[in-house]
């Protein structure tokens, strides 16, 4: 049956209405590997960054077990998942480069009246084709500036806000590649796996994860655009170094 233009648009108005009405948590500072992508290959991208929910709540609970995606895809999909390192939109691109244990800042858009907390992590990465693993991000999660916490509480006190929030990066932390991955657990949902079974909670709360391709580099200058240059130069050297083989 063939869709009228009539009918195609009310659909189209009940999409927006209804990711209006459960909300989003993505992450712009770094820019995300699905945001990144879009703002390169417009014409290309089918992502939405905002549905990096671990498939939604149903697939997250009543599929997976409250099982998600290293960075927010669905967990029942096979590895590489498309956000992850070498899937659809892991390709690569570093969307900032940092100072090691300097103090970066991030921004993450909200909408929805959301209460739970944020964790902040990086996993290393020493080829391209290695995945990122919650086992690397647990190792290395990344503390608050202002204190030695590395979980923020957060309540939405606005329908959409935006939020800034400084991290403080390793001491003894370098990479070319880092992945680093923004994690937001609502309240409802703050409760382990068997608990979650026990209470018969699945499927309530949802939980968002966004990863970004980032590099962290020795401070051989306070001019953070050289730093930036001398690492594209690196990856290009090495590209071509890997082509002529």
């Amino acid at each position: 049956m063939m869709l009228t233009k009539p009918l195609m648009i009310f659909l189209l108005l009940v999409n927006v209405q209804l990711r209006e009405t459960r909300g989003y948590v993505r992450l712009v500072e770094p820019s995300s590997r699905s945001r990144i992508w879009m703002k390169n290959f417009p014409e290309e991208t089918k992502s939405d960054e905002a549905d990096l929910n671990c498939g939604g709540p149903n697939a997250q609970y009543d599929k997976n077990y409250g099982k998600c995606g290293e960075c927010g895809d669905d967990y029942s999909l096979a590895r590489p998942r498309p956000n992850e390192n070498g899937g659809t939109y892991g390709k690569g691109m570093i969307s900032r480069a940092y100072i090691a244990a300097s103090v970066i800042g991030v921004v993450i858009d909200i909408l929805g009246y959301h209460q739970g907390h944020f964790d902040f992590d990086v996993c290393p990465l020493s080829t391209d084709e290695q995945l990122e693993t919650n086992v690397c991000f647990y190792k290395h999660h990344l503390t608050l500036a202002d204190s030695s916490n590395h979980v923020l509480n957060f309540t939405s006190t606005q329908w959409r806000t935006s939020i800034y929030v400084r991290l403080q990066l390793p001491q003894n932390l370098t990479c070319k590649h880092c992945v680093f991955r923004m994690h937001f657990r609502s309240k409802d949902s703050d409760l382990d796996d068997n608990e979650l079974v026990m209470n018969n909670l699945f499927g309530l709360s949802p939980t968002w994860r966004n990863c970004a391709d980032i590099a962290i580099l020795k401070a051989i200058s306070t001019d953070r655009g050289n730093l930036l240059r001398r690492l594209q130069l690196d990856q290009y050297e090495s590209e071509q170094s890997n082509s002529s083989n």
